[in-house]
């Protein structure tokens, strides 16, 4: 996985044999020391013994991390009983930004 700096990126991770759908969820992408962790998720399915998690990270999220440079990502959650879980971690990439602001649409002055 590449985690875009500087977007609004869809990030999908399929974790195999564990059936999440109905538990609290936490993803956290970590680099160095910075970190980023989400407990809300656009989606999560389960299908074929595996679970399906959607997240969307924000400008913002992905200005958190140095160009180049790769990072790790984990899952965590809690199911129905109360128990909790974690993944392996795993690595991601970070690609090159070369201009750093959060963008925003202009109001259109042609109006």
């Amino acid at each position: 996985m590449t985690i875009e700096r500087g977007t609004t990126q869809e990030v999908t991770i399929t974790i195999k044999g564990w059936n999440l759908t109905g538990c609290d969820i936490y993803v956290t992408f970590k680099q160095g020391a910075r970190k980023v962790t989400r407990n809300t998720m656009d989606s999560v399915t389960y299908a074929n013994n595996a679970t399906k998690i959607v997240l969307t990270l924000t400008q913002q999220e992905t200005l958190t991390f140095e160009d180049k440079k790769s990072g790790l990502v984990q899952v965590r959650w809690v199911d129905a009983s109360g128990d909790a879980h974690k993944t392996q971690t795993a690595r991601f990439d970070v690609d090159e930004l070369l201009y750093e602001a959060v963008l925003t649409k202009e109001a259109d002055d042609n109006g």
